[in-house]
């Protein structure tokens, strides 16, 4: 390192040349990051999606979700299978270990699936796909008094422009069902003829085809043959000819049936306060800038597509994740430029002007040359790699602070300029180093962590490692050549240093005077007490785990992100139609509008400051557009989202209404679920347990059981089970005449599949969606049961009454079928009252008190976790384990500093004692402990870390200096002496964040734990540090003397210090 630092020196051009080049780099990667809201969450899972039409839950499971588990369950890289069956799809999500490579595990899942053979006839191909969150950039809602088949057209014309426009690629319609062609024949007219849907099916088919017919070639001519027969509308249809009959008459599609060219029977609409809508949805791929492309779609939405539409059609802009982005951008960039004016104006306190200034030079320089190498490993500009640049603010300040003043010092005892810088640079790098390894070493782990959590934990930690970098290559290689050019003469007449070295002399004068005086005697008090001092340390670290012991400072795993919205989600038996849906989410919709008005009125304000406006989304899910069962939309199903006032200007808590919202909504009679959230971003419900058991009838009781504890618990609400109500199935027994006729079940239950749902003749590609031609029976004759019996099966020659050939029952059957790694469970979910209670706590109390009970019954019930504390479970695993790997590396950094096996274990030792001040911040300004709040704890170990680092420099060198003098007046000499760069590390740092601390916005609350960690930790911390070495130094010089006296050869005899080295 000596050596680089001289070449540096010894060329003045190449420390300036750096810096350009630094700064150059960080331009160009800053013009080209991809701009995000959060950062990309990496799932780690495949989807196998399987459709069957028309099949129960239970046919699902049976012929889809168990041949599929039973393929895949033995392959590498799969850590869980979980699969669900519901009214003709079913969908297996195959979670993958993080150790695996999901592309891999993917193409064995493909490879496997295409070996089963024992799908069921009617099943489509199997769709495989890596699952990969939609990133939503803006959304529309086109909303009027209007059939919604006209809004799609409107919409679709939208989409169709918006693909045209440059830098956008995707652009999805929802909220209508999709487009298709219906063709009905009546039940007497099928028989008039002789014909069965089959036959009109078969007919279409052949007629309605585009088909390569192959090449023809000759010596010098190549003629490609393609037969083309597509029929792309209702009325191209109705020219088909069925059949010619003796006289020469052509009976055509069009003579016996009705072609409906419109919209799909499908659960799926959408409502904007109150009138009929269809969602318009832009989202972001690949290296697209979220920024341009919503101002994209502005600009044609406002300028273009507006003065197109009808006077009794608006539209609205729903959702713009551009501007949550840029007003979180802009609150981060607010909060940085305070933090480091502060940073400054400390530094100009203590420090010479010129070198603060050149300090501060070298922090812009480390953070520009960040986003280099943000660019070099795919980090995107997003909230959370913002956010880590805050926190780095007064970190990385240490290593230049202590270089600058190291070069200035020697220039005070006369060295020359480029002397000065040599030897103070190289003197202070083997410190300098060490320490931003063990600061690099404690946030690494937080780079490999599963999950969601993972995902918004790698990008903090990610930036404030290249910060650190970058601070490195700075203070070595640039900064000490700018110091080399100061002059040691007084300031000139109108220099501002006259005042500020006035005022730095008298403020430094009076740290002095602390550090040798208050500081000193207390480090000697510590050095001749150290069991006393050691045991008190340990002491108040006991005391703090209390304030989480009663519930002072609760654990919350994953913080509440709030946005624009809030949600409800509400779900009714299985089998209530779209219109009782639909009647229930308005008066959903109407509670909110009540809980406005009570939240107005305490405000002063008027409601429509609250509420902007209302959506009703019946049959898929509105955030997304994505069809919530993956099929054709859940009737039973709705979403209620209210836009409320902005986050950056409303002056209250979205879950302060959301929680008005859910008194005034009350109990919903006969809904199954009923949930609230204002949260962007989640990991699950904070109370989910996946209960199993050998039977159905135990499982049943364990989730009775469950439910009733968690409803009789204080702070929790909204409890729910997925045990789905029973629907009435049809169930189809066999009779002796099928059987003589040789038709078999299979013939039966086909026949009536397409007696209710009808039958796809073929499919083609029109405005972008994939539209089925089905053949079916008008509405009325396939609305009852008797309708279903009375439809006649071709047998041979002979069309027979269904009636005859089985039994139709009506039985209840299950609506949903979900399986976790081939076990059938029932899941229980709740929601929690922070205030009150934690979802930990919660299921703490069920699996540690009310599983032991209900096993006494049924000692084969069995819960695994899922949602949040599944989460929390995976992601507290990998953080222990990651930690524990970090604090070795640490610690053979430090033992290669040292050439120690035993002092490293001094500086280790001061970790857990940042906790004190982490959790007293929490509780003093009243905050629940988050994952956001153990990031700034791990980060705060690398810098109680180096403090340590420093004093036992410190103290090595002095003792070697002088081998003789009292090791009391040796530790208390070095505390003093660094104390000054402990007091400015641990007040920058503090000062760095404190603006994000103070931030009463409510989009910055998400990261104020995280800030409160690290700064209340390192304040306290930085004590602890002062207080504790002296003790543990004189207890390791205490215990290498005895060492000596039994004959044992002192370790690291003639061991030298970092210096040194």
């Amino acid at each position: 390192m000596r050596r680089l630092i001289e070449a540096a020196l010894g060329n003045r051009v190449l420390p300036n040349l750096l810096m350009i080049a630094l700064l150059f780099a960080g331009a160009f990667s800053i013009a080209n990051l991809t701009i995000k809201n959060f950062p990309e969450i990496t799932t780690g899972a495949v989807s196998v999606t399987v459709a069957f039409p028309g099949a129960s839950p239970q046919e699902v499971s049976d012929g889809i979700i168990e041949p599929i588990e039973n393929e895949i369950r033995s392959l590498d890289g799969v850590r869980k299978i979980t699969g669900t069956a519901r009214q003709s799809v079913g969908v297996v999500t195959v979670d993958i270990l993080r150790s695996a490579d999901v592309a891999t595990v993917r193409d064995d899942i493909e490879t496997a699936i295409a070996g089963i053979t024992v799908f069921p006839s009617g099943s489509e191909d199997p769709v495989v796909t890596e699952v990969d969150a939609p990133e939503l950039a803006i959304q529309y809602i086109l909303a009027g008094n209007m059939d919604p088949a006209t809004l799609k057209d409107l919409a679709q014309t939208a989409r169709e422009e918006l693909l045209a426009q440059e830098g956008i690629s995707t652009v999805e319609i929802s909220g209508v069902p999709v487009d298709e062609i219906g063709i009905e024949i009546d039940r007497a007219t099928l028989e008039s003829f002789g014909l069965s849907l089959n036959d009109i099916a078969a007919r279409i088919t052949a007629e309605n085809l585009d088909l390569s017919g192959g090449t023809l070639r000759s010596s010098d001519t190549r003629l490609q043959i393609r037969a083309l027969g597509e029929r792309e509308t209702g009325a191209d249809l109705r020219s088909i000819a069925l059949f010619e009959d003796e006289n020469g008459a052509v009976l055509r599609l069009g003579d016996i049936a009705e072609i409906d060219d419109g919209l799909a029977e499908e659960a799926v609409s959408a409502q904007l306060n109150g009138a009929p809508g269809v969602y318009i949805s832009v989202f972001r791929n690949g290296n697209e800038q979220i920024l341009d492309l919503v101002e994209t779609t502005r600009t044609y939405i406002q300028q273009d597509f507006v003065t197109t539409l009808p006077n009794t059609v608006e539209i609205v802009e729903w959702r713009n994740e551009a501007d949550n982005l840029q007003g979180r951008i802009d609150l981060l960039i607010k909060n940085a430029a305070i933090g480091g004016g502060l940073i400054l104006l400390l530094l100009t306190l203590f420090l010479d002007l010129r070198i603060a200034l050149w300090v501060s030079v070298g922090i812009a320089v480390s953070f520009v040359g960040a986003f280099a190498l943000m660019l070099a490993f795919g980090v995107t500009i997003n909230q959370l790699s913002l956010f880590g640049f805050i926190l780095a603010l007064g970190i990385v300040v240490d290593d230049a602070i202590v270089v600058g003043e190291a070069i200035y010092a020697r220039r005070k005892a006369g060295d020359a300029g480029l002397s000065a810088a040599k030897a103070g640079a190289a003197r202070m790098a083997p410190p300098v180093f060490f320490a931003v390894a063990t600061s690099i070493a404690a946030f690494t782990p937080l780079l490999f962590l599963p999950g969601t959590s993972g995902s918004f934990i790698a990008p903090i930690a990610a930036v404030v490692i290249f910060v650190l970098l970058m601070s490195l290559v700075e203070s070595f290689f640039i900064l000490p050549q700018h110091l080399a050019h100061l002059s040691t003469d007084d300031p000139r007449r109108y220099s501002p240093r006259r005042v500020t070295d006035a005022l730095r002399n008298r403020i430094g004068g009076a740290l002095d005077r602390f550090s040798d005086g208050p500081v000193r005697k207390a480090a000697a008090f510590s050095a001749r007490q150290p069991l006393f001092v050691i045991l008190t340390c340990i002491g108040i670290l006991v005391a703090s785990f209390a304030l989480l012991a009663s519930g002072t400072v609760r654990v919350v795993f994953f913080p509440e992100i709030e946005g624009n919205f809030i949600a409800s989600t509400v779900e009714l038996p299985s089998g209530t139609g779209s219109e009782r849906t639909q009647d229930v989410a308005g008066n959903v919709a109407e509670a909110a509008n009540r809980a406005a008005e009570t939240l107005a009125q305490d405000l002063g304000v008027e409601p429509g400051q609250i509420i902007q406006a209302t959506a009703i989304a019946v049959g898929f899910a509105p955030g997304t557009g994505d069809p919530e069962s993956g099929g054709s939309g859940s009737p039973n199903r709705a979403t209620v989202d209210i836009k409320i006032e902005d986050a950056e200007t409303r002056t209250f808590a979205a879950e302060r209404l959301e929680n008005l919202w859910r008194q005034e909504v009350g109990d919903v009679p006969g809904a199954r679920q009923l949930s609230f959230s204002a949260s962007l971003v989640g990991v699950g419900a904070p109370v989910s347990l996946q209960v199993s058991a050998a039977s159905e009838e135990a499982r049943e009781a364990a989730v009775q059981r469950i439910t009733e504890a968690l409803q009789n618990r204080d702070g929790v609400f909204a409890v729910r089970n997925s045990a789905a109500t029973s629907a009435q199935e049809v169930q189809i027994t066999r009779t002796a005449e099928a059987e003589a006729l040789g038709v078999s079940l299979a013939q039966i239950a086909e026949a009536v599949r397409g007696a209710v749902f009808g039958i796809v003749a073929t499919e083609l590609i029109r405005d972008r969606e994939e539209i089925e031609l089905r053949v079916r029976l008008p509405e009325n004759e396939r609305e009852t049961l008797a309708d279903i019996a009375a439809f006649r099966v071709q047998v041979g020659d002979a069309q027979v009454p269904l009636s005859t050939l089985a039994r139709l029952d009506l039985a209840p059957a299950p609506t949903v079928l979900t399986r976790i790694d081939a076990r059938e469970i029932t899941t229980v979910e709740a929601d929690v009252d922070t205030a009150l209670t934690s979802g930990t706590a919660e299921t703490s109390y069920i699996t540690g008190t009310v599983l032991p009970e209900i096993q006494t019954d049924h000692p084969d019930v069995q819960i695994s976790l899922g949602g949040e504390q599944e989460e929390q479970q995976r992601f507290g695993a990998a953080l222990g384990q990651n930690f524990l790997l970090a604090l070795f590396v640490m610690y053979s950094i430090l033992a290669l500093a040292f050439q120690s096996f035993s002092k490293p274990f001094l500086m280790l030792l001061t970790v857990p004692f940042g906790i004190i001040g982490a959790l007293g911040g929490h509780a003093l300004l009243g905050l629940n402990l988050t994952l956001l709040s153990m990031f700034g704890i791990i980060g705060l170990s690398g810098i109680m870390i180096n403090a340590s680092l420093l004093i036992v420099n410190e103290f090595e060198q002095r003792r070697a200096e002088n081998s003789d003098a009292d090791v009391i007046d040796v530790i208390s000499a070095s505390i003093a002496a660094r104390f000054r760069p402990i007091f400015l590390t641990t007040t920058t740092t503090f000062l760095g964040i404190t603006p994000l601390i103070l931030e009463q916005s409510l989009q910055a609350q998400f990261l104020i734990p995280t800030a409160v960690s690290l700064g209340f930790g390192i304040l306290v911390g930085s004590v602890i540090v002062i207080l504790l070495m002296p003790a543990y130094l004189r207890t390791h010089e205490w215990l290498a003397d005895h060492v000596a006296k039994l004959g044992i050869a002192p370790e690291g005899q003639g061991d030298k210090t970092a210096e040194a080295q």
